[in-house]
């Protein structure tokens, strides 16, 4: 506060010595110097990216959904995914083994070319 009195009489402002005392105390309530501001800026800065981060959050919930809960639907998707794939995987390999004993009986050769290839082996009957 003295910074300020003292530019006050550089600038060729004089303030008497009984009225020093409540030009400080009004300066004070109302003047805040460079650092003051600053940290006050820093603090709305902060608490407005903080709400512009939960306006974004809720405008992408309104939108498509929950983020979290979106990212827990893509893993229950990918899972069921891949439990269908393994049972089509399993179900092949228990065709192809089917397939492969149907010829055994049938031809007395295990493993005929045909069966190894994914193909009806020749003169087998269409199911």
């Amino acid at each position: 506060m003295k910074k300020l009195i003292e530019t006050l009489r550089s600038l060729g402002i004089q303030i008497p010595e009984d009225r020093e005392e409540a030009v400080r105390r009004t300066l004070s309530e109302n003047y805040k110097n460079i650092k003051e501001v600053a940290k006050i800026r820093k603090r709305l800065e902060a608490q407005r990216d903080a709400w512009m981060q939960r306006a974004k959050i809720a405008e992408e919930a309104l939108k498509g959904g929950d983020p979290a809960e979106k990212n827990r639907e893509e893993d229950e998707t990918m899972e069921f995914r891949n439990t269908v794939e393994m049972t089509n995987n399993s179900f092949c390999r228990i065709r192809l083994r089917a397939e492969y004993h149907h010829s055994v009986i049938r031809d007395g050769k295990p493993g005929t070319r045909a069966v190894m290839e994914g193909s009806e082996p020749k003169g087998a009957p269409h199911e």
